[in-house]
C-alpha cells in the first residue's frame, strides 16, 4: 500500500489527469488495430500513463490500469449481436471485458493467497 505522502501529490493532480485522459480518448481511438470494435487495452493504459507522467514528472507514477471497459453506441440501434448472448461470458461480443479488470485481479490474488 502507498504512503499518504505519495498519494497526496496524484490527487491534487487529479483534475489534470482527468482533462488529460478525457482529451485523448476523444481525439484518438482506443479500438485495437485488428479488431476495431475492440478496446486496445494495454495501449490505451500505456498512453494514459504517458498523460499522467507529463502533468505528475517522471518517476512519481508507475502504472495506470483500466478497471472497467463500457461501451455504448453513440446512436443506438437494434442490429443484433454478432454472436449469441449464451456465448457471452467474460467479454462482449467484441472481446471487451464486462467485469471489472481489477476486480478480477483481486479474485485471483485472493485465490492465489488461500491456496497457499
Amino acid at each position: 500500500m502507498a504512503s499518504e505522502g505519495l498519494v497526496s501529490p496524484v490527487r491534487e493532480k487529479v483534475p489534470f489527469i482527468q482533462d488529460a485522459f478525457v482529451r485523448d480518448v476523444n481525439t484518438r481511438s482506443v479500438a485495437d488495430a485488428a479488431h476495431p470494435k475492440s478496446v486496445d487495452i494495454k495501449g490505451v493504459e500505456a498512453r494514459m500513463l504517458a498523460n499522467v507522467i507529463k502533468i505528475m514528472r517522471p518517476g512519481k507514477v508507475k502504472m495506470v490500469t483500466i478497471c472497467t471497459v463500457q461501451i455504448a453506441e453513440l446512436h443506438p440501434t437494434q442490429t443484433p449481436s454478432p454472436r449469441h448472448a449464451d456465448a457471452l461470458h467474460d467479454v462482449d461480443a467484441y472481446g471487451n471485458p464486462l467485469k471489472s479488470r481489477c476486480e478480477a485481479s483481486k479474485d485471483a490474488t485472493t485465490e492465489a493467497a488461500k491456496s497457499h
